[in-house]
């Protein structure tokens, strides 16, 4: 059996064709592929570097913020004390209506839930009933108006005759003091 030239050439060229299908199949494919996923890996790597670049760059501006941010919840927390007994919140509002001459007749302190170390302030109600002048009275609002962890949040008053001359009555306050918790 006897191939003619021109059936060699076809030969050739189906093997040449074949060749080239096998190596794009197998070769070219497969490396396009791989090359397309390089190139969303190359992106996600860019984006990530431009984040990286961008807090880079904004970090000093994030550490000014963090910082008059820390400045300003020291401020806050100056103005609050720190949680302390039922004798010595007794012993502070006694003093302040003494202060402002008004005599306590009773007081007492609504139970609270104890704080959790996530808290950062406690909240104590506490009412108390004093007995004084209504100038002595607008002093103590005015002190407590000074104080800021110190609030009235309600009041009540009665008027009585069994009192002394300048004094019109039994006043009862609710007190709010907010304090900061130790933990």
């Amino acid at each position: 059996m006897k191939i003619t030239k021109r059936e060699k050439m076809l030969i050739f060229i189906v093997a040449i064709v074949g060749a080239v299908t096998l190596v794009a199949i197998f070769g070219v494919v497969p490396m396009l592929e791989r090359l397309d996923i390089a190139n969303e890996e190359n992106r996600l790597l860019d984006e990530e570097v431009n984040v990286v670049r961008s807090r880079i760059e904004n970090r000093f501006q994030y550490e000014d913020e963090n910082r008059l941010a820390n400045e300003r919840f020291t401020e806050i927390t100056l103005d609050y004390p720190v949680l302390v007994t039922n004798e010595e919140i007794d012993s502070a509002l006694t003093n302040l209506c003494l202060s402002n001459n008004l005599r306590p007749t009773s007081w007492s302190v609504r139970p609270f839930d104890r704080p959790t170390p996530d808290d950062l302030f406690v909240i104590i109600s506490v009412s108390m009933s004093v007995v004084g002048t209504y100038d002595s009275f607008l002093n103590l609002l005015d002190d407590v108006d000074e104080k800021q962890h110190i609030r009235i949040v309600s009041m009540s008053y009665l008027l009585s005759r069994d009192l002394e001359d300048d004094e019109f009555g039994v006043i009862t306050l609710a007190f709010e003091l907010t304090y900061l918790n130790p933990q």
